[in-house]
């Protein structure tokens, strides 16, 4: 739970903004969580409620939640150009 919590604060922004709009989907679709807890739950106990990479990669439904979260919100919204330094020429008066 800490490192989730870290993952959110920390500065990913890209990342944690996916799973925050996840969640917030999730919120607003009760139906939807019901069904992506179902499918964790059944997940898990085929892998011996270890989360495995084998086991999210049979995670599908959850994939396609990521997905639709990505497709409405959009990484796009969070991207950011950044000027360095060294591109700066100080000559130049902005």
């Amino acid at each position: 739970m800490a490192q989730a919590l870290t993952f959110l604060i920390a500065g990913y922004e890209t990342s944690g903004s996916t799973l925050t709009f996840a969640l917030y989907e999730l919120a607003l679709h009760p139906e939807i969580q019901h069904s992506l807890r179902a499918e964790i739950v059944q997940v898990l106990s085929k892998h011996g409620g270890k989360l495995t990479y084998d086991g999210m990669q049979d995670m599908s439904y959850l994939d396609r939640v990521v997905s639709g979260e990505e497709r409405k919100y959009g990484k796009h919204l969070f991207e950011r150009k950044r000027l360095e330094n060294d591109d700066v020429n100080s000559n130049i008066a902005c």
